[in-house]
């Protein structure tokens, strides 16, 4: 398994390429399309699924874009569509291109398999956004968590659609998986063992809404 990341749109979210030689995924396309293409261009990769965390405008912005080019299903958890569409015209500034609509909803009940050997697998984890997940590659140990799950920090909460409690138990769930190294929306990678002893907020989350 490859691993490529590129820092796009005007919040320099991150954006993920995972790929196996020819085939491959893209994870959170928020902008900056030409970029993204140009890697999957230039590494011939056949793009299996367009995979978005949740619906903010820093992840998604990218995705007219690459859906012009690319003949691959984009997948939105279906909570998210109504905040999605109220950045329509952040959206549209942005990627200069008409707002996106044909998004396919996760199945949180089976493998999406990218190569015969390579699959992921989608958790739903509410607290930023009311449709916030995280993608896992169980055979790698790895995990995409977009703004749920941050380097010492978590996604906010005080955003449309964020719920301090629904946090707590998304984080509560990831904690379960504590051999894994996480990839956020934005900044660099972490491990789940290290926030486990040292990310003040997932402390201080337990104590205040876990009883």
């Amino acid at each position: 398994m490859e691993l490529k990341i590129l820092e796009v749109g005007p919040l320099e979210a991150n954006c993920y390429i995972v790929y196996d030689k020819a085939n491959g995924i893209v994870i959170d396309a928020g902008g900056d399309e030409d970029k993204i293409l140009e890697f999957l261009n230039k590494q011939k990769i056949d793009v299996k699924y367009i995979l978005l965390t949740h619906g903010h405008y820093d992840h998604i912005s990218g995705i007219s874009g690459l859906a012009e080019k690319l003949n691959a299903p984009i997948y939105l958890h279906n909570l998210d569509l109504k905040m999605y569409n109220a950045q329509e015209s952040i959206i549209r500034n942005i990627s200069g291109r008409p707002l996106y609509t044909k998004f396919q909803n996760y199945n949180f009940f089976e493998k999406y398999f990218i190569t015969d050997n390579l699959y992921f697998e989608v958790i739903h984890t509410p607290g930023h956004s009311k449709g916030s997940i995280c993608i896992l590659f169980p055979s790698q140990k790895i995990m995409f968590t977009g703004d749920t799950l941050f380097f010492e920090n978590i996604g906010r909460t005080d955003l449309p659609g964020g719920d301090d409690h629904e946090m707590a138990q998304s984080l509560k769930k990831l904690m379960e998986y504590n051999d894994y190294i996480v990839y956020p929306g934005h900044g660099p990678k972490t491990t789940i063992e290290y926030e486990q002893e040292n990310n003040y907020y997932i402390k201080e989350y337990f104590e205040r809404f876990i009883n």
